[in-house]
């Protein structure tokens, strides 16, 4: 065997989405609904590129308000977890609201961390029992939103194991609630920017037995740098994590690159009006 032969045998494989630039168009939508369903709002699946298993749907939609982003999760609410976050389950988006393909994150990208549930360590941006919960949560499905301290700690605890560790409900259980947003993207000093404050995003968690479904409303005032007049695409990527399993992305993997610090490498949504 000869040494270049060693060399290539020693080199990883390269993932099918390495031969790929991943564009897309994101619809504008004068009022955000309630749910997002319509596969025009559905951004492409690129986890076979990833080779990795599909296990959630993400929809998207944009107005000059904001961004709207409706993540369908085919897994159970097993368990958000902080500070370790990826070992739990959370959603991690990322932004560039110029996309400008920089090699370094610049003051216009966000890391935004979304937790489907309460945990202990991070808080609610106003008391949990004074939020107008009924007027801000769209009914997805039959049954009365409720945001009692009592029914969150009913399904944070859990108390089965029918999904390996996760709470159990039955087929008539529904469950709406508050989840938690929190900005942590780390610049360097000279793109330092305030980081967007956590009234600024409206995170709303539905549940189902064996599914869960996280609206996330994001004000523009929490995008540093969000102009569709003048800048009509975003760079994005995301990771969806679950616990005890592998977690799903959007065009690039963090198995292969660190998304935070590799924003030329996202992909680029069009703000199609």
């Amino acid at each position: 065997m000869t040494f270049w032969s060693c060399v290539l045998e020693e080199l990883e494989p390269l993932l099918p989405i390495q031969f790929f630039d991943i564009s897309w168009e994101v619809p504008h939508a004068l009022k955000f609904p309630g749910k997002l369903l319509r596969r025009s709002f559905k951004l492409p699946d690129t986890s076979e590129l990833l080779n990795e298993e599909r296990f959630a749907e993400l929809f998207m939609a944009w107005n000059e308000e904001g961004l709207l982003i409706d993540v369908h999760v085919d897994q159970p609410l097993c368990g958000a977890s902080y500070p370790d976050y990826k070992n739990g389950d959370a959603i991690e988006l990322f932004i560039d609201t110029r996309d400008v393909e920089s090699g370094v994150a610049t003051r216009f990208c966000h890391h935004f961390l979304i937790l489907p549930e309460a945990v202990e360590g991070i808080l609610y941006p106003n008391d949990l029992k004074s939020r107008e919960f009924d007027k801000k949560a769209p009914q997805i499905w039959s049954g009365e939103a409720d945001t009692s301290i009592a029914k969150l700690k009913k399904f944070s605890d859990g108390g089965g194991s029918k999904f390996g560790g996760c709470p159990t409900m039955s087929k008539t259980d529904f469950l709406s609630h508050l989840g938690i947003f929190q900005e942590l993207t780390l610049l360097r000093t000279e793109e330092l920017r305030p980081l967007a404050r956590q009234d600024q995003v409206t995170v709303t968690t539905h549940t189902r037995p064996g599914t869960y479904q996280v609206l996330i409303e994001i004000a523009k005032e929490a995008l540093y740098g969000f102009d569709p007049s003048s800048f009509d695409r975003l760079g994005f990527t995301y990771r969806i994590n679950r616990k005890g399993k592998r977690a799903q992305h959007f065009a690039l993997s963090s198995q292969e690159y660190t998304l935070e610090r590799q924003p030329d490498l996202w992909a680029t949504l069009y703000l199609k009006k």
